[in-house]
């Protein structure tokens, strides 16, 4: 019996750095790694070892029919070309497009004042290669300024935070709705780790109150990436607390009031302060529910600091 495997792979992209003139070959072939990652995001990408093996066939060809070709031998939907040139401080860079079915869609040139800002030109391109416009309908004033938009913000170096809050909840039902025991504000203390993917985020808390202890597990909506942004959470739970009765207690024949562990889930929304950096302040407010014996509610208000760690 034979076994015939069909291994398929397609891919987006295929970058080729193809001429450098005046620019040291380290920083040219740094620039096309950096477009190679860029555009990872966007669709597969054909790696540089099998990159660099394709470049001597790819450079023979002349025609369009000769690049079409290529593309359909080696299934790739897009190649693209960086060429790179050098004019005193100031870096001259070119970037072609084959697209396998269309031909050429995209032959922009962009400069970069110094080295240092050539991760940032490149990153021009990689938006104008995604959306299929020229630069000019990309790189305004505005899509520049709030680039962190499409992007994680350049300030800050790790998208994982430590940190915690403190606040006050104020008690809605359960133990507290009893003639014995009157409402009054019991302080909160959160500790927890935070990791953040664009513009969602996920933490794992541990919670202290006067009531017992938990664990709380939010999910996060930010409503952008700039500096000051609103947020939505999701909060499953799950708390630890001590069982309440009236009278006197257990043993004077009381009544169970509230208490007890139990899942929980809290629905909420907060404000970030300076969440493009590693120092960020938070605002927060929620509804939290204990599905145990009370069953115990109440509306939190909290406040405090995250710090970047490292990835």
């Amino acid at each position: 019996m034979e076994f015939i495997l069909f291994i398929f792979m397609a891919y987006h992209y295929a970058v080729f750095p193809v001429e450098a003139r005046n620019v040291d070959s380290s920083v040219f072939f740094i620039l096309a790694d950096y477009l190679r990652d860029e555009l990872s995001s966007y669709g597969s990408v054909l790696e540089k070892g099998a990159t660099y093996e394709l470049m001597e066939e790819l450079l023979n060809c002349k025609t369009d029919s000769c690049y079409f070709e290529f593309c359909k031998k080696y299934d790739i939907e897009n190649l693209v070309f960086v060429y790179a040139d050098r004019l005193g401080e100031k870096y001259i860079v070119r970037v072609k497009v084959f697209n396998r079915a269309k031909g050429f869609i995209f032959n922009e040139k962009d400069i970069a004042d110094r080295e240092s800002d050539l991760d940032i030109l490149m990153q021009r391109f990689k938006e104008a290669i995604v959306k299929g416009k020229p630069l000019e309908k990309i790189i305004t004033t505005e899509t520049i300024t709030l680039k962190e938009s499409e992007e994680e913000p350049r300030k800050r170096r790790t998208r994982k935070h430590i940190g915690g809050r403190i606040g006050s909840i104020f008690p809605l039902t359960g133990y507290y709705e009893s003639q014995e025991e009157k409402p009054f504000l019991l302080t909160r203390l959160i500790l927890g780790i935070h990791y953040e993917v664009k513009n969602m985020g996920i933490g794992a808390e541990t919670a202290f109150f006067a009531r017992g202890w938990g664990f709380e597990f939010p999910i996060r909506y930010f409503v952008s990436n700039t500096d000051y942004t609103p947020y939505f959470e999701f909060v499953p739970s799950y708390y630890l607390m001590p069982d309440i009765y009236s009278g006197g207690g257990y043993f004077n024949g009381g009544d169970k009031i509230a208490g007890g562990n139990g899942p929980g889930i809290g629905i909420g929304s907060g404000y970030a302060f300076f969440h493009t950096y590693d120092v960020q302040f938070i605002i927060n407010a929620k509804y939290l529910f204990i599905l145990n014996n009370g069953p115990d509610s109440g509306f939190e208000i909290t406040f405090g600091i995250l710090f970047g760690g490292r990835d």
